[in-house]
């Protein structure tokens, strides 16, 4: 649930109880910086997302 109010914008999205073999995480990293970039904090638990996602980018390159 939303903390105040609508969402500005979707950058991805994490599904813990995914299955096997299915997407469970995805992140717009270039929307992330951008963020980031003008005053935006993450969370230590989006951090560490980030983090997870960029290893999978890196995996499958």
């Amino acid at each position: 649930m939303r903390r105040d109010g609508r969402f500005i914008e979707r950058l991805g999205f994490y599904n813990p109880v995914g299955a096997e073999g299915q997407e469970n995480l995805r992140i717009e990293l270039d929307r992330i910086q951008y963020w980031v970039d003008n005053g935006a904090q993450v969370s230590p638990t989006v951090n560490r997302l980030v983090k997870e996602y960029r290893k999978q980018i890196e995996a499958a390159v």
